[in-house]
């Protein structure tokens, strides 16, 4: 009894930590999962009817299972995209079109019973799998600390997906069927595990209960870094570096963008690899909810390299709008000179150019 019980619970864990997710950043992608993770905890056949003593007709179950299948993949995969991409192309487009009218036809065929028994759900079985194993892999790339819980969530994500893609084939073998549920059980509760940690992980609170701040809340940028670094020094500051600054103030939260590593490397520094950009405007607004005084970005010639500026645009554009709504001051130092005219322009229409003198 205790296993059903986890698994349930585990399944409004994943939506409702989802759902916080999605209340608080309002994002597309998280929306749609969210979804599918109520459909998934709803689970109406399962959950629902049969403590109602209702069941679904032997005949209907088939096009009931499949029809959930579907859905639940469908919101993974479109979630997972907006969650990657934040847009979704013209391809992408044609991509989730493709499945709903597969999706319609395979049911149709289901309904008249030109396909039956276990087959009628191989189909909708590798578009739930494909998708779970899909939107694990996407949070996969949104860990900070792969040491830490948070891993869970992809990990079990893509494990569950794995798992479902023997269901059409091995549902009524009696032992193997207790197996599996035990082992989807529990790769859900894992996910659960996970994504509480991943969904409320923040930075510490500033070590500093006031700083003496000398910005007033804006964006602006600066190719002096060293006179930067002398003034923000004494702050309460997320920085977001590619180069960890000497003699690192205990006041800062450290973002070092890295491929050598990720995860903790000491105390307030995460190594974060310089193409996981989307990760960072979510612990920033965390980071400053807590107290931190702003925001410092240098680097940004390299992550030009790595993500193409306009992606890189998009990403300080996004930071800069969180640290305006939160009252406080982003600033920038880069050297101009490694940047082509028209994207100065850009920078310099967004930030305002900080004298040092």
């Amino acid at each position: 009894m205790i296993i059903p019980i986890l698994n349930f619970v585990s399944r409004l864990i994943l939506a409702g930590t989802s759902l916080y997710k999605t209340l608080k950043v309002k994002d597309k992608g998280w929306g749609l999962i969210t979804l599918g993770f109520t459909l998934s905890a709803l689970d109406i056949e399962e959950y629902i009817l049969e403590p109602l003593g209702i069941k679904v007709a032997p005949e209907l179950s088939p096009i009931s299972q499949s029809v959930s299948m579907f859905y639940v993949g469908f919101f993974f995969l479109a979630g997972g995209l907006l969650i990657k991409l934040k847009d979704i192309t013209l391809k992408h487009e044609a991509i989730l079109s493709t499945i709903v009218l597969l999706s319609y036809i395979w049911i149709f065929m289901i309904a008249t019973k030109i396909i039956t028994g276990d087959s009628a759900l191989i189909f909708p079985s590798i578009v739930f799998s494909l998708s779970t194993i899909y939107l694990g892999l996407i949070f996969l790339n949104y860990i900070v600390n792969p040491k830490s819980l948070e891993i869970l969530l992809p990990l079990g994500l893509i494990g569950l997906g794995a798992l479902n893609l023997t269901y059409p084939f091995t549902r009524n073998i009696e032992w193997f069927a207790s197996f599996a549920f035990l082992t989807a059980s529990i790769l859900r509760v894992l996910s659960a595990i996970g994504i509480v940690k991943l969904v409320f992980f923040a930075p510490p609170s500033p070590s500093r209960r006031e700083s003496p701040t000398q910005l007033k809340p804006g964006a602006c940028w600066s190719d002096n870094p060293k006179k930067v670094l002398e003034m923000l020094s004494p702050m309460n500051i997320i920085a977001i570096t590619r180069s960890i600054p000497e003699n690192t103030p205990n006041s800062w939260f450290i973002y070092w963008l890295t491929k050598v590593e990720e995860g903790e490397v000491r105390e307030n520094i995460y190594a974060i690899s310089p193409t996981k950009l989307e990760i960072l405007p979510d612990l920033v607004k965390k980071a400053l909810k807590l107290g931190y005084d702003g925001v410092y970005i240098d680097g940004i010639e390299a992550l030009v390299i790595e993500n193409g500026f306009k992606s890189v645009a998009k990403f300080l554009l996004h930071i800069k709008d969180i640290v305006l709504a939160e009252n406080k001051f982003i600033i920038l130092t880069l050297d101009p000179r490694a940047l082509k005219e028209e994207e100065i322009k850009i920078i310099e229409k967004e930030f305002k150019k900080l004298e040092l003198s």
